[in-house]
């Protein structure tokens, strides 16, 4: 099981390109009567996370975290999904993901026992593509309201009508997952906010999805790095971001 210190050091190292909040930054917002939910993207944490399970998750309740959104795949996720992430994985220098070797009724008991909460979870496209009513029942155990997109596959993205097509397909997965009793939301990264073919894709997104259907998670490090105003995003689409991830990022 890891220390404290060890637990530090590795998370850090980590949070370069995830959700990992430093200690006097949880505690800041923790304190700000406006932000009730204060939690961690379990991707800062995976290497080890994948080496000592529940002994990381009781290092996160001693540092405060009581909350979690999980990354996929999933054992519910399609063979497409997980092949993109074998392909991954050795440069990662970890293999494990989703529930970490648990069932979801497994997960749940371990949740409620250290008084842990996960709103919702990062799933692979084509899973929520062809995949979606298991991904839901598994969402309704731990319960979870959200199941989102981290990311556009590059080759979905290569021109403008690849990204009205996008919408569009959003709109039927979120019509998919409000039937299954969740809410489909899409994480944004840096793509999507230059102009192509005189318009700025993200905001094309935008408008061709129903705001009952698709939600959105601002990654406020991405929307910043493209060169966007996170601000004017969120005050322009109220309602519409339900989660959000708030990291800093640094040169290894």
């Amino acid at each position: 099981m890891f220390n404290r210190r060890q637990f530090i050091q590795t998370s850090a190292a980590a949070a370069a390109g995830s959700m990992l909040a430093s200690s006097s930054l949880l505690a800041a917002v923790t304190n700000n009567s406006k932000l009730k939910n204060i939690g961690l993207q379990l991707w800062s944490v995976a290497k080890i996370l994948a080496q000592d399970f529940e002994g990381t998750l009781q290092l996160l309740k001693e540092n405060s975290y009581k909350e979690f959104e999980f990354f996929g795949p999933y054992p519910f996720s399609t063979q497409k999904d997980k092949d993109s992430w074998n392909a991954i994985t050795p440069m990662l220098g970890f293999s494990q993901s989703g529930y970490f070797n648990h069932t979801p009724a497994e997960l749940k008991e371990i949740l409620d026992r250290n008084g842990f909460t996960t709103p919702g979870m990062h799933v692979g496209l084509d899973t929520l593509r062809n995949n979606l009513g298991e991904a839901a029942a598994a969402a309704h155990i731990l319960g979870q309201q959200y199941a989102g997109l981290a990311a556009i596959p590059d080759e979905e993205r290569k021109t403008l009508d690849d990204y009205k097509r996008m919408a569009d397909e959003f709109n039927k997965i979120g019509a998919k997952a409000k039937e299954l009793g969740i809410r489909f939301y899409y994480h944004n990264h840096g793509y999507g906010f230059k102009e192509m073919e005189g318009r700025i894709p993200f905001d094309v997104i935008l408008e061709r999805t129903d705001p009952s259907l698709v939600f959105l998670e601002m990654d406020l490090y991405w929307t910043s790095a493209a060169g966007a105003d996170p601000v004017k995003y969120l005050d322009a689409n109220p309602g519409r971001y339900k989660l959000m991830h708030v990291k800093d990022m640094k040169k290894q």
